[in-house]
């Protein structure tokens, strides 16, 4: 019940010294980086801390992408409202905003303009 990773190891631990767990895996996409860290932590097999890291953080993904060079469409890190007018005048609308942490395409707009854009963001 607890969204302390530390905590979440100690239990994981104790539960495995009775039961000798094969492996973890996790059926919701918010728990990824957390079954890494567990299944690191009792030397399990897994994908890793830093490619669960990556596969859920869009920027570090899109990073990810860019250094090995597959094709991905123009994005821009911002943090700021400013930042994102900056960027969208850049792309030319409509533009997309996502978070960088997500699942189900929640909070992620397209705005077709700037109205929608300081609106959305």
């Amino acid at each position: 019940g607890s969204k302390n990773i530390d905590e979440m190891i100690a239990a994981a631990k104790q539960w495995h010294a009775t039961e000798a767990f094969d492996g973890v895996i996790t059926f919701s996409e918010a728990a990824v980086v957390a079954v890494a860290a567990i299944a690191e932590a009792l030397g399990l097999p897994g994908i890793g801390v830093e490619a669960a890291l990556n596969s859920r953080n869009k920027y570090l993904m899109r990073q990810a992408h860019e250094k090995a060079g597959a094709p991905i469409p123009g994005f821009r890190f911002v943090t700021t409202l400013d930042e994102a007018r900056s960027a969208a005048d850049a792309f030319g609308y409509p533009v997309i905003v996502k978070p960088t942490l997500g699942a189900g395409s929640h909070f992620v707009f397209r705005c077709d303009d700037e109205t929608e854009l300081t609106e959305r963001y």
